[in-house]
Parts: structure tokens; C-alpha cells; sequence
């Protein structure tokens, strides 16, 4: 890992949850000239953007006591289990491909910037303080997360409704910072949410009491039974369009903020079914942007066609909803959320 390279090109890769951005991760991957931040998520980055939350509405900040606050600076809560507490470890690890100088630089610098927000007045002014901790945030961790020769792609570093996040800093420091936000058919996305959570299946770092019990009770084979019939699934497909609608509608105002706001930032709309059948040449247009990055970086790469990305493979994830036999929710879907999938 390098601390400093010539030119910044700040490239994240996000997705709504199953809206398959792992696909465009891998497309980039074709290319040798790219390579992924760590080997896992960044999720600390979605408890910072809690934080500044917190911070922005004038709450205090109990740092090092909440579970968010642990979360961002790799602390792991007293009341992990002995597995938990493995398993959460590695994870970190992995985010800075093991190297523990780097890991020990990342526990420091989070520890400072959390101090430096919980010190922050309580008071609008706090905006421009919080603008100047993020850059520098994000500036820390491209660097640090560089390797030599590769132009790092970070992979869901935060959620696309969570554009706000840039809304707050100064990215003075990068030549491009480009969003890439891929969403999928909805009625996909329901049925990979709810065959996952429907069967018990729950997250490691799940730390919501809430989600735990939740996840308790859908494991029991009375509760997925249940969870199986045309009612339940009804009622939360409901309730996943309520979600769905929430996330796009913050999605589209705080993209709308940061074109007024933010000029060096480009947000760009990615269907996973439109880059696996590669409508309108979407892969040639794509292929195109990265090159273009490689010649700023002073870079050469090769692509491999297929090496990462795998049309054949992805088109498999295209209608999976048919596999239900209650088809009458996706009827309820398509109606309520087709039409503004895109608008």
C-alpha cells in the first residue's frame, strides 16, 4: 500500500441491497488496471454516515460506548461472542488486506476524527466542520487502501440514498469522484430479500437487538412456513415498496443537492439488466470511462473478457421472482414500482 499517488480518481461502486453492483465490480476487474478496496464491504463508512447524522441534527455523540461508534473504530463490543468477535476481526482484516501497520493507522486516525466530532458545537454552524472531517476522511482512506500499480474500486462504500454523505465534504483533493448506482428490477430484489430473511438466514454483524429476536423467530420452522404463504408475503411486499419508494426518493433529491452543490462529483444510474445484455453498448460506454481513467493515472491495463464478469452467469439472476408460485405479489409489484424504477 502507498500513501500518495499522482492523480486521485475516487470510483465507488453502490448498490440499493440485491440490486446486483457485484456484477459491475467484476466488470471493471476485467480490466488488470483495477483493483478492489480490501476484500469485503467498508461498512464502518455506513456508521460514519450515522455519526454525521447525529451530529447534523445536534445530538451528542457517546463515542466508544455505542455500538456505531465500535463499529467505525474496529472496537469490539464486550458482548460479542467468542465466534462473533472472530469472525468481526477477520472481516476487518480483510478490509485492508491484512497489512496490520495499515490496520493500526486506520484505528488511530478514526479514533481522532470521532473524537473531533464529538467536540464539534452543537449548532448549524457544524456543516462546515463536518465538510473538512470528511474530505479528510475520505482522502485517508483512498490512500491508504491504494495499491501499487491498481486504481482501487471501493465497493459499497455507502448506500445510494446516502448521497448526503458527500454533500458534507470537500473532494478539492480528487480530479474525478464518480458513483456508480446500479439498481435491479424490484421484483427481483423482493424475492432474494425475502428467501433470505424468510428462512432465518441473518447477518454475523447484525447488532440491532431487534433484528436479532427478528431473525430468531424467522428461523423456526412453524415462523418459515408461514412466511411462505401468498398473505404474509402480500402484506410485506407492501411494506418492501414503502421501503423501496423511501430509498429512491432520497436517492433522487440528494442527487439533484450535490449537482447543485457538487460539481467534481458524477452519479451515474446502472441497471444490472440492461449491463448484462449490454443495451445501448452500456458495456462499451462504461469500458470506455475506465480507460480513460487508466491514461490519467499513467496506468496500462489489459481486459480479459469473462476473467471477472460473466453475462452468462449474471442473466441467471434475470426473473428469478418466476420461480415463486405466488405470483400475484410480483403482479402487486411491477404495478407499484415498475414505473418509477428509473424516472
Amino acid at each position: 500500500m502507498v500513501e500518495n499517488i499522482k492523480k486521485r480518481d475516487f470510483i465507488c461502486i453502490s448498490g440499493f441491497g440485491w440490486s446486483g453492483s457485484g456484477a459491475l465490480v467484476d466488470f471493471f476487474l476485467d480490466n488488470s488496471a483495477f483493483s478492489t478496496a480490501g476484500d469485503d464491504e467498508i461498512i464502518f463508512v455506513w456508521a460514519l454516515y450515522k455519526l454525521l447524522n447525529k451530529t447534523m441534527k445536534g445530538k451528542s455523540l457517546d463515542v466508544f460506548d455505542g455500538e456505531y461508534e465500535q463499529l467505525f473504530c474496529a472496537k469490539v463490543p464486550r458482548k460479542y461472542s467468542d465466534k462473533k468477535r472472530s469472525q468481526y476481526e477477520e472481516t476487518f482484516d480483510s478490509y485492508f488486506l491484512n497489512d496490520e501497520k495499515a490496520r493500526r493507522k486506520y484505528i488511530k486516525f478514526s479514533a481522532d476524527l470521532l473524537m473531533r466530532l464529538r467536540d464539534l458545537p452543537r449548532s448549524q454552524s457544524v456543516a462546515k466542520d463536518t465538510a473538512k472531517i470528511v474530505g479528510e476522511y475520505f482522502s485517508f482512506l483512498y490512500d491508504m487502501m491504494q495499491i501499487p500499480g491498481k486504481i482501487v474500486i471501493f465497493d459499497n462504500l455507502f448506500h445510494p440514498q446516502q448521497l448526503d454523505l458527500l454533500l458534507h465534504a470537500n473532494f478539492s483533493a480528487f480530479s474525478s469522484f464518480t458513483v456508480f448506482c446500479v439498481d435491479r428490477d424490484p421484483r427481483d430484489q423482493f424475492y432474494e430479500h425475502y428467501q433470505r430473511y424468510a428462512s432465518g438466514q441473518g447477518l454475523w454483524h447484525t447488532i440491532n437487538n431487534r433484528q436479532k429476536l427478528l431473525t430468531k423467530i424467522a428461523s423456526l420452522l412453524l415462523i418459515r412456513k408461514l412466511f411462505q404463504t401468498y398473505i404474509i408475503k402480500l402484506v410485506s411486499a407492501h411494506l418492501f415498496t414503502a421501503m423501496h419508494r423511501k430509498k429512491r426518493n432520497q436517492f433522487k433529491v440528494n442527487k439533484t443537492k450535490l449537482a447543485e452543490h457538487q460539481s467534481n462529483i458524477k452519479i451515474q444510474q446502472i441497471s444490472f439488466e440492461q449491463l448484462v445484455a449490454n443495451q445501448d453498448s452500456l458495456q462499451e460506454q462504461i469500458q470506455h470511462q475506465a480507460e480513460n481513467i487508466v491514461m490519467r493515472q499513467h496506468l496500462t491495463g489489459n481486459w480479459t473478457v469473462g476473467k471477472h464478469f460473466n453475462p452468462q452467469t449474471s442473466v441467471k439472476n434475470i426473473g428469478k421472482y418466476k420461480l415463486d408460485r405466488h405470483q400475484g405479489v410480483y403482479r402487486y409489484l411491477a404495478k407499484t414500482l415498475l414505473p418509477y424504477q428509473f424516472d
